[in-house]
């Protein structure tokens, strides 16, 4: 039980993973995912993109310690 409680809470890897996070969140050339698409004002979007990520889940995913495989965040799962 004291091994589990002493164990890191998030990957090795956490610390860069965040910083990165950080700079994206706060590039002005990210503002296009920072929030998700309106479908008021992009009605077909859903149906052209069938995984819609910005970074709020982005963000949340790596505080619950959920990786994700940034390549498939950038190409998509092939078809």
């Amino acid at each position: 039980m004291d091994e589990l409680a002493r164990a890191p809470k998030h990957g090795p890897n956490c610390n860069q993973i965040l910083h990165l996070l950080n700079d994206l969140q706060n590039n002005t050339n990210a503002w296009p995912f920072q929030r998700p698409v309106n479908k008021d004002e992009v009605p077909d979007y859903y149906e052209v993109i069938k995984e819609p990520m910005d970074l709020g889940p982005v963000e949340e995913n790596h505080e619950k310690d959920i990786s994700i495989q940034p390549l498939k965040i950038l190409f998509g799962t092939p078809s």
